[in-house]
């Protein structure tokens, strides 16, 4: 801007001191000159780029009563086993929830975490895992610190996209002493199309790095980046996530249902 005020400047003065001549007033040249100075800055200043809106990319909130299952199946190597989110929205006080619960493939609870809806985006509101005992087999909650509870923007900026920060924190039940943090960086990426049971949807796509730190009277530090896509109208549809050149992980949605046909795929395969 200051490069666009002096290329103003130089380019208006000699009609700024023609027409001083001609309006031989003090005041009027310094209103004349001001405006000549501030039209160049103006003109100089680019237009800022329109937001995105990528609400609709998410999981669709509103609609998730009652709730569905997402079931996801591995995208590369068969021998991973698929995993299962139960999502419903839940309303209180006002305030529209949106809850999710992790479940193995022997439908076993894994974690839960419920993330609030606001006007620029989904915010992390509670988040604990379950701990199974390894003796007794009897599951316990481990409460997860919220640090930063940024999970998905509504709005995107192409040139500018920025960082999107999530860190969480938990102590381990097995290990005294020992306290993990996940720190996470979402950036958006641009728009993309993903093709689910043979339909083409429309999607956007997020860089992803992650940061594990393991600390028990020292720091072992696990770093590592990744990709997200999400497609309107459903939701998280893929991801990846690069541990190293010899493990990767990727995951794609498979299908979606009622929690009761989930049920039953279990008691079928009891």
């Amino acid at each position: 801007m200051a490069e666009c005020a002096v290329v103003a400047y130089f380019f208006h003065l000699g009609l700024c001191v023609y027409f001083c001549k001609k309006l031989k007033s003090v005041v009027m040249y310094k209103i004349f000159f001001f405006l000549l100075i501030l039209s160049g800055i103006v003109a100089c200043t680019p237009p800022q780029p329109a937001l995105l809106d990528i609400e609709s990319f998410y999981f669709p909130v509103a609609d998730l009563d009652p709730g569905r299952v997402y079931e996801y199946e591995t995208a590369d190597d068969p021998r991973n086993p698929p995993f299962y989110y139960y999502y419903r929205n839940v309303r209180s006080g006002g305030v529209l929830y949106l809850t999710g619960t992790y479940y193995d493939y022997n439908f076993t609870p894994i974690q839960f975490v419920r993330e609030e809806v606001k006007d620029n985006g989904m915010i992390l509101s509670d988040f604990y895992f379950y701990h199974t005992d390894t003796l007794t087999q009897k599951q316990s909650q481990v409460p997860v610190e919220i640090v930063a509870n940024n999970v998905f923007p509504f709005t995107a900026d192409e040139q500018n996209p920025g960082v999107l920060l999530f860190t969480v924190k938990w102590n381990d039940p097995e290990v005294e002493g020992t306290e993990f943090t996940l720190i996470r960086n979402r950036q958006f990426a641009g728009n993309t199309t993903y093709v689910y049971q043979g339909k083409e949807y429309d999607a956007v796509k997020f860089y992803v790095r992650e940061l594990i730190d393991n600390y028990n009277e020292g720091h072992l530090e696990t770093e590592y980046d990744g990709l997200e896509i999400y497609a309107e109208g459903l939701g998280l549809v893929y991801f990846e996530k690069n541990i190293s050149e010899e493990f990767q992980i990727k995951y794609k949605l498979k299908d979606t249902y009622a929690m009761e046909v989930l049920e039953e795929k279990f008691k079928e395969r009891e």
